[in-house]
């Protein structure tokens, strides 16, 4: 009796110098509704989260989760304001930002290569867009599950743009169909270019108009 003690007694010793280790600090108040495992959490908090397989091991560990507190992985999409997952991230509704207004991308040199300049001829391209107002017709709304907003917008029709610049419409499926959606983040490279263009347009006419005046002033006697 007194050997039994004395192992629950050392048992008991290891529990209290693991339990920091095997139980972690955390505060959670759930709600949950049967049947598991589906329910609601009424709060969740949590100093980092980790959503997926986020390294890709087909295991769940914390090298899934981030080291740094208030970072959030997740693996997969993710939607806000709908049930559409198409893109990596889908916002039903209206972004804000506290002075950015741009997706950020790294640029540093030492991180490209194959770095090619853009060919000419963009001016030509540019003046072949068609630069239009809409409305989104009731298709749309169905499809995308988005907030309906009877309001005018600006900008492009896919189909138009892809006899321009191909590489910036892709078919994506979105329900039970698809559909063309158009990224034109390369549009203002091109516009820059088209102005570049316009310019050296611009000065060689302006010395032609220079030598004329040249040739003018001459049979003037001036």
């Amino acid at each position: 009796m007194k050997k039994i003690s004395v192992n629950i007694l050392l048992f008991l010793s290891v529990l209290v110098l693991l339990a920091p280790v095997v139980f972690a600090q955390e505060e959670i108040t759930i709600t949950t509704y049967y049947p598991s495992p589906y329910g609601s959490y009424d709060a969740l908090f949590a100093k980092k989260l980790g959503v997926g397989d986020n390294n890709v091991d087909t295991f769940f560990t914390s090298a899934d989760v981030p080291t740094t507190d208030g970072y959030v992985w997740i693996r997969g999409n993710v939607s806000i304001g709908t049930t559409t997952s198409t893109y990596k991230l889908t916002l039903n509704g209206q972004p804000g930002a506290n002075g950015y207004t741009n997706w950020t991308n790294y640029s540093d040199r030492r991180l490209k290569e194959d770095i090619q300049g853009l060919d000419g001829g963009v001016i030509d391209k540019i003046m072949k867009l068609k630069p239009s107002t809409f409305k989104y017709n009731e298709k749309y709304y169905q499809v995308t599950g988005y907030t309906k907003e009877d309001k005018k917008l600006y900008g492009f029709v896919a189909q138009e743009i892809q006899e321009v610049f191909p590489e910036m419409v892709t078919e994506r499926k979105i329900g039970d169909g698809s559909y063309l959606d158009t990224n034109l983040t390369n549009l203002q490279i091109y516009l820059v270019k088209a102005v570049q263009e316009q310019q050296d347009i611009i000065k060689a006419q302006q010395l032609e108009i220079d030598g004329l005046k040249a040739r003018l002033d001459k049979l003037e006697g001036k």
